[in-house]
């Protein structure tokens, strides 16, 4: 079952991933942006409010796209529910060529003020599907990088069905179900699909309280000896 679960899990988010538009994840442009900045100079964004860090590319695209934020973090699409972006002919979008074809050197233009400058690992991370899709477009490097998140989901959804089979270790429903619970939650569903840490802490939480529901569980167990359970 758990392994049917994962399966559906994995099928589900790339559908997700797929069909969420360029930077419609929360904050996406922001987190992809130290992404984009690690993957070109192999460093996270300096602590310096002097240095700008979101690229021209990106800009550019939120520009067409109408999800360019005004000095109040508002955009076109800001408190309009009925603004959408006019349908194209065909498969491509009405920008993606334009998208897809801006220069390399928009890549390291960084004019703006707007990358989420948070701790490194999950961009770290992220940074590598970037560079193995390099010589992409913005929207293809985009949904690789996305990929990250995808995984990190599988992972908490994993580490739930382990939480329940600590706790409920003689029903053997409950595990799969509270890990089922996780896997289709509407939010996580939507925040996993897309470019952004909280994955990671998402992960990092879900391990966090497994290692203290294996304590509970096993009293005789020191944290030492936890670590070793995966």
């Amino acid at each position: 079952m758990l392994k049917l679960l994962l399966l559906v899990t994995l099928l589900k988010q790339i559908i997700f991933s797929a069909v969420i538009p360029l930077w419609h994840g929360p904050d996406e442009q922001a987190h992809f942006a130290q992404v984009q900045y690690f993957a070109e100079f192999g460093r996270p964004v300096a602590n310096d409010n002097r240095v700008k860090d979101l690229s021209q590319e990106i800009f550019i695209s939120e520009q067409l796209l109408g999800t360019a934020r005004t000095e109040f973090g508002k955009n076109k699409f800001t408190h309009n529910p009925a603004y959408r972006i006019e349908y194209a002919h065909g498969t491509a979008g009405k920008y993606e060529s334009i998208i897809n074809n801006l220069p390399t050197y928009t890549r390291t233009n960084f004019i703006k003020f707007e990358a989420t400058r948070y701790p490194p690992i999950y961009y770290y991370l992220s940074a590598i599907p970037y560079r193995a899709t390099y010589n992409l477009g913005l929207i293809d490097r985009v949904f690789a990088t996305r990929i990250i998140s995808i995984i990190l989901s599988l992972g908490t959804v994993w580490l739930s069905f382990k939480i329940g089979a600590l706790l409920f270790p003689r029903q053997p429903i409950l595990p799969i179900t509270l890990a089922t619970f996780v896997s289709f939650h509407p939010m996580l569903s939507f925040l996993s699909s897309s470019v952004n840490s909280d994955n990671l802490m998402n992960f990092i939480f879900t391990l966090a309280l497994y290692w203290c529901v294996v304590i509970i569980t096993s009293p005789k167990l020191t944290l030492t000896a936890t670590l070793g359970l995966l």
